[in-house]
Parts: C-alpha cells; sequence; structure tokens
C-alpha cells in the first residue's frame, strides 16, 4: 500500500514562510531540481542561493542549467564544487546520480566543506539538506551558522531510522527555539522531512 504524501517538498505552503531576503542554502542540489521548484514557488523575489554538490556528473548538469535556463540569475546563484560535512576534506564516493553517496570504496573522489567556513559571512535564512545519510555531520559543520542566523530548516530524515528523532536532538542543542514538523513526500518510504521553524517566524 502507498504512503500518504504532501506536495511542494521543501516549501510546503502554510508551514515554510518564505519572503524576499531569502539567503537560501542548497546542501545536495543534484542537478538544480530544488532550485527550480524554490524559484517556481518564489518568483524572482530572494536575496540569493548557494548550491553545493560534490558529484561530478551531477555538478556539470547544474552548471549548464545555471548557465542555460532564462529563469536563473546567475548573479544570485552561486554554485559550490563541495559536499559538506563536520570537517573539509577529500573523501570517496559512489556516483549514482540523485543517490550519489560517501564509500571508502567509490570509485570517485570529491571535497568536503563545513558550511561555517564557506558562508561564515552570509545572513543564511534557510537551510535544505539531502545528501544520503550525511545530514548529522553537514549540520554539525554548520553549527556556528544556526546559533548565529536561525535559518529555516529542511532535512531529510528518511535515510537511517534513527534521524528521525537524533537530527531534531542536534538541532535542539544548536538552538532550542525551534518549532518542529515532519512531512512526507514520496508515495514509498523515501522523502521524509524534518522541518524546524524558528518560533518567532509567522507561518
Amino acid at each position: 500500500k502507498e504512503i500518504d504524501c504532501i506536495g511542494q517538498q521543501y516549501f510546503v505552503s502554510g508551514l515554510v514562510p518564505l519572503d524576499e531576503m531569502e539567503h537560501f542554502v542548497d546542501v545536495g542540489a543534484y542537478d538544480g531540481d530544488t532550485i527550480d521548484a524554490f524559484l517556481k514557488t518564489i518568483g524572482n523575489r530572494y536575496a540569493h542561493i548557494y548550491a553545493f554538490e560534490m558529484g561530478k556528473e551531477n555538478l556539470s548538469k547544474l552548471y549548464l542549467r545555471t548557465e542555460n535556463d532564462p529563469r536563473w540569475d546567475k548573479k544570485r546563484i552561486t554554485v559550490y564544487p563541495y559536499g559538506l560535512s563536520d570537517k573539509d576534506e577529500t573523501v570517496h564516493y559512489e556516483a549514482n546520480g540523485t543517490s550519489s553517496a560517501i564509500s571508502k570504496n567509490g570509485s570517485e573522489t570529491a571535497e568536503l566543506r563545513r558550511l561555517d567556513g564557506v558562508l561564515q559571512d552570509v545572513p543564511v535564512t534557510f537551510i535544505k539538506m539531502d545528501i544520503e545519510g550525511a545530514e548529522p555531520l553537514a549540520l554539525a559543520g554548520a553549527a556556528n551558522t544556526i546559533r548565529r542566523n536561525r535559518p529555516k530548516l529542511a532535512i531529510c530524515t528518511y535515510h537511517k531510522a534513527e534521524h528521525l528523532w537524533q537530527i531534531p536532538e542536534q538541532i535542539l542543542a544548536l538552538c532550542p527555539d525551534y518549532r518542529f514538523y515532519f512531512r512526507h513526500h514520496d508515495p514509498d518510504e523515501m522523502e521524509t522531512v524534518c522541518y524546524a521553524i524558528p518560533k518567532n517566524l509567522k507561518q
């Protein structure tokens, strides 16, 4: 039996408030599909988009889309050829389209960075993460950014069962004034997202 699912993944109407000054960080940007959904939701009213993608094949598609899609403002979209983690390092990964993941036996190499190091001077307002189970490490590497800016968070929790409680606990330890919501966005077991919204934001 299929699981009930909700549309508008990452940008659920009535749950995730958006405004014209969003500094949106897309972690695990793939080929730009989430950026495309963001632009369809908010139009041209945003400050900047920061896209992180470690997969070489996915990066090629993302760069191509940035250059060729007339709806994408290149001056307000920055692509970083990195994955995010809790430290800066070079790792191996197994390329698999939307499911590329870090693996000691992987045939490809990628660079990882801490978000705190890359965007330390950016007033981040919204972070989305879908990085095949590496979300806790990326959150640890974004700890200062989250404490400083208290951004809206949309973090995938479906890769490991324990992430359903570990990720909210990790976020609360960084900043205790978040409200938490879970939404499921796929008819199967994938695409469950934890939404963490600062309590002072109107929804």
